[in-house]
């Protein structure tokens, strides 16, 4: 059986992407409230889309970069 999946190393990388998702939908989500209330169809919507996508994007890149970074030696390694 798998250990406790709260003390895994990924767990940071699962709430990483659980927020991705989130940024995902917030924009999208806000822009149809717009529409809805002040008669914007389609474009805050469509500007929540580009929005949430662009940040997301972002995100990932910048998570990426951290991930795959080559650890970084101190002096004490030095020969």
């Amino acid at each position: 059986m798998a250990g406790n999946p709260f003390r895994s190393r990924n767990f940071g990388l699962y709430l990483v992407l659980g927020a991705v998702g989130v940024e995902m939908v917030v924009p999208i989500v806000a822009g149809a409230f717009l529409d809805s209330n002040l008669g914007w169809t389609p474009w805050a919507t469509l500007g929540g889309v580009v929005f949430g996508f662009a940040i997301s994007l972002i995100h990932l890149t910048v998570m990426l970069r951290r991930i795959n970074k080559p650890p970084q030696q101190s002096p004490r390694d030095e020969p």
